[in-house]
């Protein structure tokens, strides 16, 4: 079922993003009465990961410049 889904959708997910495409997917979900709750966990998690460390990588910096002004 899943499948064929998404083989409905090629053409138009070309311009969605993935969140779209996610809610596009559990409202199929909902409308035929598919249980998606485990998936839905899994979904959330990795939207809640940041795409990257450059925050954590640009504290680091500034640390380091600030260790570097009161050494000298």
């Amino acid at each position: 079922m899943f499948e064929q889904f998404l083989r409905n959708k090629t053409d138009e997910w070309q311009c969605k993003t993935s969140e779209e495409k996610w809610l596009s997917i559990f409202k199929s979900f909902k409308e035929n009465n598919i249980d998606y709750s485990m998936l839905l966990k899994i979904v959330e998690f990795a939207f809640a990961l940041p795409g990257s460390n450059a925050a954590v990588e640009s504290i680091f910096f500034i640390d380091e410049q600030l260790l570097d002004k009161v050494t000298r």
